[in-house]
């Protein structure tokens, strides 16, 4: 999915600059390009690529300055793969087979909020920084990423809360293995069908 969106819209979709948190969204908010405006009760579709900070500048671009509320709404048009919303909306996790789901938010909270995970977190996606295409076409038959996803998870099931330890020691053993939640996904509806897969998925 990133990648059909990358090739979309990429000032839209791309993943945040790097710097720190704040500024970093700010910047991209500034450079993405307006989608829609609101004239009275509509919203009108730019037709050009007006980047926000742009408008800002030269309100002529638009045909009028822009507002706080038009700012508001700018934001909600941007779809990062990480995007601060008052909380951190991890949108490449947000479709995964219902069973994964404990185990993949302890994961992204402890890598996210334990100071020693974090830390380690970071170090040991240093060597893969920035490869967001990689991912999305290659995944964990990468082998950099292999590596730190596998030891990204190792580090989160040591250090996650106790009762979700199970569940991401599970998780950690089928990334190890190569295999991914889509190649998992992918064998269950092998071993039976498409229909029954989503049925199955639909009452989880």
């Amino acid at each position: 999915r990133q990648e059909t969106w990358h090739g979309i819209d990429a000032g839209r979709s791309d993943p945040i600059s790097a710097g720190g948190p704040a500024d970093a969204w700010a910047d991209n908010a500034l450079h993405a390009p307006v989608m829609l405006v609101a004239d009275g009760e509509r919203l009108m579709p730019v037709t050009r690529r007006v980047p926000f900070g742009a408008w800002l500048g030269e309100p002529q671009l638009i045909g009028r300055p822009a507002s706080r509320q038009d700012l508001d709404y700018h934001l909600t048009t941007l779809f990062p793969p990480i995007r601060p919303r008052g909380y951190v909306e991890i949108r490449c996790i947000d479709a995964m087979p219902d069973r994964w789901w404990p185990a993949m938010a302890a994961m992204a909270v402890t890598l996210i909020d334990d100071p020693v995970a974090a830390d380690a977190a970071a170090e040991l996606c240093e060597p893969v920084a920035g490869e967001w295409e990689t991912a999305a076409r290659r995944g964990l038959a990468d082998p950099a990423l292999r590596v730190a996803v596998t030891a990204c998870g190792e580090v989160a099931a040591r250090r996650c809360p106790a009762p979700l330890r199970a569940d991401v020691e599970a998780l950690v053993e089928l990334l190890s293995s190569g295999r991914s939640l889509s190649s998992e996904l992918g064998a269950r509806i092998r071993r039976t069908s498409p229909l029954q897969v989503l049925e199955e998925e639909a009452r989880a």
